[in-house]
């Protein structure tokens, strides 16, 4: 939806790490409250009942499990439902069925035991029960884990709500006693890491019988344990922001224009990362990283390519033989699904008439960055992402590996961070795509999710060519070139202080449209007091009332932000928004059924509004610049109330074309616009009032009813 897609961020990982926490349980009924920084955040429940199934008698163990999680401004709450079926005398799994969903991305997988093999349903190769562990629970670690402590090995486990099988690597560690529901128990300790999400977690489970009770995951500072149903009756709603965001002391409008940056990091990884492997093309690292811990100093340069020495397109046989490069020609599981007969025909459409592989990859990347919408957490998988039109950097960038591979063109997908204008300049967990062009090129860097098509800037520091960890702890630009691109706060046109031009008390109507469908209305309606107080009050309804939300801004003459209010129905949740600024500080309040949040935020005192799905704060943003002579350029700042962050505005004059509104035509000048990296553009008539909002990524429009 609107304003969302403001943010670069890959969030894929800080959801995985909450899949561990599965049903593990041999009695009736077992609660589990989950913590995350001591505060309960989610629960899970599990049953087991023996009943009828097909003729004969079987256990069947089911789960419901929730976390309720915020980042960069965005709930992802984190479902998962499973039901398995045991054979009742030896718990062998005879069937199951697992639904993992967060926000928009679904991962469903089920399976049914077939001749000694479990069937999947994703029609992937079947899994050997006697080689990979296949279990609703943890009681499987007293039999085919360590026995001894100290020792340590690595199996592979069918893990559903991932997605299929993955490898862990099982460590024995002392045996304790700990107190579970008030009485002290014997239990044993392991260390489970899934070796290639470097997803690392105690686990506690009852020396007699393998009952689990307890789950830690230090990275996340996650805790699950067994506990009563009352400790789970109210659960909050935890920000995970910071764990992989941390601000810097560089301000940026536009970190793209970067060159060169030296830094220096101290930030937590996976613990293959090593002082070798954060030395590569267009990056340097002297410094130390020893068990994923790295402290130092990095410098990278901006990596541009003209294309010289591409491989032709279509590629010829032979072309990429080479064994190392295999792994990035095939289909990767339920992740990068380069075999998806849509993904090959969209590819095999964007790159008919490409003569080099450079050209391709310019193409499917231009493509991925306009027609997929920036939402957290997305579609996840490149199917997922290619299927709902939506994705954070994961999703954008395993698409274009995915469309890359479908065409034989090798492709991966590293990670680390980047700079993003929150906070005042941070650094934040990303994705990006790398692409083998042959020796002359090499792996060409590439972010389609930053509109870099065939390059990346100079604020990506890249930890791991694939998934890993950026738990960052501190980041300071210690040098970046060109120096002006720091944000120079004078403005080249003059911030309008007159009378605003919208009459006092009669409503603008806009209709909301995404992908060509309608979804609803929008009512604005102006109104000053007469003593320097201008309020624009919005509502607003969605997809036939499942979305509603009515708001108040307040401001100065010239557009400063004094105070907001809104509050907001989303199906069944219910929260309200409220910011009030005065002496550079902005005071935001959330009320929500999942708690309540205070914060003060030290902002510049000019700042307009900004809030999710409220055109309003265009409406003002632009009366206060208007008008906009072409080739003019104005930048200012947005303070996102729900992000509680201020973010950069450019708006540019441009031309003017004919429209039609409600039935009348008439001559539009154009405003191109620029927010945090969102690419939008605006229809404007010659008092400034705002016709038509027309957003390319997710399919956007919004248009004024009547003249």
């Amino acid at each position: 939806m609107l304003h969302q897609p403001v943010v670069r961020l890959s969030a894929a990982i800080l959801v995985s790490t909450l899949a561990l926490a599965q049903p593990r349980t041999q009695d009736v009924v077992r609660t589990f409250a989950v913590r995350i920084d001591g505060r309960v955040v989610g629960s899970l429940t599990e049953t087991e009942a023996r009943v009828n199934e097909e003729g004969r008698e079987v256990l069947r163990f089911t789960s419901s499990s929730v976390v309720k999680i915020e980042l960069l401004g965005a709930q992802m709450d984190q479902r998962i439902e499973q039901t398995w079926l045991l054979d009742p005398d030896d718990r062998r799994v005879l069937r199951f069925s697992s639904t993992m969903t967060v926000g928009q991305q679904k991962t469903a997988l089920g399976g049914k035991l077939v001749d000694g093999a479990m069937q999947l349903d994703n029609g992937r190769a079947p899994v050997d029960p006697q080689r990979v562990v296949v279990a609703p629970d943890y009681r499987w670690l007293l039999a085919r884990g360590p026995q001894q402590v100290g020792d340590k090995l690595i199996l592979d486990w069918l893990v559903p709500e991932l997605g299929g099988v993955q490898q862990a690597a099982i460590a024995r560690a002392a045996d304790r006693e700990v107190d579970v529901l008030g009485t002290r128990t014997p239990v044993r300790a392991y260390v489970v890491d899934l070796v290639a999400l470097h997803l690392e977690a105690t686990v506690l489970v009852t020396r007699d019988g393998g009952e689990l009770v307890h789950y830690a995951a230090p990275a996340t500072k996650l805790v699950m344990d067994r506990a009563p149903a009352g400790d789970i009756a109210r659960i909050g709603r935890v920000d995970l922001t910071d764990r992989i965001l941390v601000g810097t002391n560089l301000d940026l409008d536009d970190a793209s224009t970067l060159t060169f940056v030296r830094l220096r990091a101290k930030l937590d990884t996976g613990k293959d990362v090593t002082v070798a492997s954060l030395n590569v093309p267009g990056q340097t690292f002297t410094g130390t990283a020893v068990d994923g811990h790295v402290d130092g100093v990095f410098e990278i340069r901006a990596q541009r390519h003209d294309g010289a020495g591409s491989p032709p397109f279509p590629v010829p046989a032979g072309t990429f033989a080479a064994a190392a490069l295999q792994p990035y020609l095939a289909p990767e599981s339920d992740v990068i699904q380069s075999d998806d007969a849509a993904i090959v025909e969209q590819a095999r459409e964007l790159a008919r008439g490409a003569t080099t592989c450079f050209q391709v990859v310019e193409r499917l990347a231009r493509w991925t960055h306009e027609e997929i919408a920036y939402v957290i957490p997305g579609g996840g998988s490149a199917k997922g992402t290619f299927e709902s039109r939506q994705g954070e950097c994961g999703g954008h960038s395993r698409l274009l590996a995915a469309m890359l591979r479908s065409l034989g063109i090798p492709a991966r997908t590293p990670m680390g961070a980047m700079y993003v204008p929150l906070h005042g300049g941070s650094f934040g967990q990303h994705m990006w795509t790398e692409v083998w062009l042959g020796d002359a090129i090499g792996w060409l860097p590439v972010d389609c999710t930053a509109g870099q098509p065939t390059w990346i800037d100079a604020t990506h520091i890249r930890l791991a060519s694939g998934v890993t960890m950026f738990r960052p702890q501190s980041i300071e630009v210690l040098d970046h070139e060109p120096k002006a691109s720091v944000v120079d706060a004078s403005a080249s046109v003059v911030r309008r202080t007159d009378a605003y031009p919208f009459l006092s008390g009669a409503p603008l109507v806009y209709t909301w449209w995404q992908n060509g469908q309608q979804l609803g209305d929008e009512r604005v309606v102006y109104t000053s007091d007469g003593a320097g107080l201008h309020a624009f009050d919005g509502s607003l309804r969605l997809a036939d009332g499942q979305f509603t939300e009515t708001t108040r801004t307040e401001v100065g003459a010239d557009g400063r932000l004094l105070s907001f209010h809104a509050d907001r129905t989303a199906g069944p949740q219910q929260s309200t928004f409220d910011v009030a600024i005065a002496d550079g500080k902005a005071v935001c309040a959330r009320k929500s059924m999942d708690g309540d949040r205070s914060d003060t935020v030290t902002v510049d005192a000019a700042v307009f509004a900004l809030h999710n799905n409220c055109t309003s704060h265009f409406l003002l943003a632009l009366s206060r610049y208007w008008p906009l002579a072409e080739g003019a350029e104005v930048k200012a700042r947005m303070f996102h109330t729900e992000q509680r962050s201020t973010l950069p505005l450019t708006l540019r004059g441009g031309g003017s074309e004919a429209i039609t509104i409600g039935g009348t035509e008439v001559q539009a000048r154009i405003v191109q616009v620029e927010l945090a990296g969102l690419a939008i553009t605006l229809h404007v008539d010659a008092q400034g009032r705002l016709l038509r909002y027309s957003q390319k990524q997710g399919g956007i429009r919004i248009e004024l009813q009547q003249l």
